[in-house]
């Protein structure tokens, strides 16, 4: 666990990893009689930090409405079975609400650093 590697008068470094979805830890300079932690997984934390951060952007109650969540999840279903496509199946696609009102969350990696 990470409060294990940090000692007094040492510094930490943490690299992430999006593209694995992974953080790694290491002391500056290495501590001898310390072994290497193995890399954090980060996923769920990357997919519930996306999912507030389209929250806080839609309008208030939007998502907690069971009407929009219903008709999001039965778009998504609509197009899952193939029976809704075009510019209908891209626009629920590429709506954020829609995605999360369903359940589906879009890549986890940040498009622009923060």
């Amino acid at each position: 666990s990470v409060p294990d590697l940090l000692l007094e008068g040492v510094r930490l470094s943490i690299e992430v990893d999006f593209d694995k979805a992974e953080a790694h830890f290491r002391n500056i300079p290495d501590v001898e009689g310390v072994a290497p932690v193995p890399p954090t997984p980060m996923l769920s934390w990357l997919k519930e930090r996306e999912r507030m951060t389209i929250i806080k952007n839609r309008p208030t109650g939007e998502l907690e409405c069971t009407l929009f969540k219903s008709h999001a999840e039965h778009l998504r279903d609509l197009i899952d079975q193939g029976t809704l496509d075009g510019d209908l199946a891209g626009a629920v696609l590429g709506d954020s609400g829609a995605r999360v009102a369903s359940g589906q969350v879009a890549a986890v990696r940040p498009e622009v650093p923060e």
